[in-house]
């Protein structure tokens, strides 16, 4: 979104699963998000909490976020690898500052429910967001087995913006898996590194 209006203050734009046509999105989160009163919802608790957001994460694979990851992990404590990777990943998971109350409600509301981010016409105060805008060099990166956004919905960016030097990465993973794994730091992250590279010159 900010690279649509300050496209002179950036060289490369690397997205990681972003949500961009809500109509393509299939996850439970997609259909919850369509569904929710956002209205209601803020009135009464202001901010979104870090702790249910990540509670809302969890049921949505409830018993492989809940009780067999610590199973997991128990089978290999001795495995100082797979301990300090399970340590990195639950770090990323619970270090969420609270969002903004008013900040999601427009993003459950303009992006999921009426889906105006693909059809350039949301706004950020009196500004448009026209995605054809963009022209710089997009790397857009999307897990082939992300159950928070549907792979086809954030691959719709690279229809959507105007960037003659356009990318989309797919990988085999989930959407934590992108980020915060050792499958990302053998796979993902040495090819983005390579893209950025030979683009920053």
């Amino acid at each position: 979104i900010y690279s649509t209006q300050h496209e002179d203050k950036i060289r490369n734009l690397a997205t990681i699963a972003p949500v961009i046509d809500s109509n393509q999105d299939t996850t439970v989160l997609g259909n919850f998000s369509r569904h929710l009163e956002p209205d209601r919802m803020f009135n009464s608790i202001g901010n979104l909490p870090s702790e249910q957001l990540y509670a809302l994460f969890s049921t949505l694979k409830p018993f492989k976020q809940g009780v067999n990851k610590y199973f997991n992990l128990v089978e290999n404590i001795d495995n100082e690898e797979f301990v300090q990777n399970f340590l990195r990943v639950e770090k990323w998971l619970y270090d969420t500052p609270p969002i903004a109350g008013e900040t999601f409600r427009q993003w459950i509301t303009d992006i999921y429910q009426r889906n105006l981010l693909v059809a350039n016409e949301m706004k950020i105060g009196n500004e448009i967001i026209d995605l054809s805008r963009i022209k710089i060099p997009l790397l857009n990166i999307v897990a082939e087995e992300d159950h928070l956004v549907s792979p086809q919905c954030s691959a719709s960016l690279n229809d959507a913006v105007s960037s003659p030097d356009k990318r989309l990465m797919r990988f085999h993973t989930g959407h934590v898996g992108l980020i915060a794994s050792s499958y990302s730091q053998n796979n993902v992250l040495p090819k983005v590194g390579q893209w950025i590279k030979a683009r920053s010159q």
